[in-house]
């Protein structure tokens, strides 16, 4: 009588866990899911970068394209953080467009001339041939996209 007992309670027990299995899949292979729902991880925002990853960026074009030695790295460097950092405050101040023009007119001319007294002529005259071709570069670019949106 114990052994039929055993027997119904064994077969009863298998009956009740295939549902189970069934829907929450099988811990050896196709159909495993999870108990816990699945939600997206929220993702992290991304840090704006800093002046100095920004000049870190540029710096290697300019030093092949300038031929600049360490010491002049150096220089170029320390002078392009201090503009970059200043502009970056700029972007955090509440003016309106034309008077943000200004201040950057304003800026890139104190940067020029701090560049003008410490690279050679020659090297300047690299440097603001490049900072010009790369202004014609992006208004192209910006032309380009002013067409590409009108049509």
């Amino acid at each position: 009588m114990k052994s039929a007992f055993h027997i119904l309670l064994f077969g009863a027990c298998v009956l009740l866990t295939a549902p189970v299995q069934a829907q929450w899949g099988n811990p050896y292979g196709y159909g495993r899911r999870s108990a816990v729902p699945n939600t997206p991880t929220p993702q992290k925002k991304q840090e704006p970068p800093t002046a100095e990853e920004i000049v870190d960026l540029q710096m290697d074009r300019l030093t092949e394209d300038l031929g600049l030695d360490v010491f002049e790295q150096a220089v170029v460097k320390t002078i392009m953080v201090k503009y970059v950092k200043k502009r970056l405050d700029l972007q955090h101040q509440q003016l309106d467009a034309r008077e943000v023009r200004e201040v950057l007119d304003d800026l890139q001319q104190q940067q020029d001339n701090e560049f003008k007294t410490s690279l050679s002529p020659e090297k300047y005259e690299k440097y603001m041939s490049l900072r010009e071709s790369n202004s014609k570069k992006k208004k192209r670019k910006k032309k380009k996209k002013k067409d590409k949106d009108k049509t």
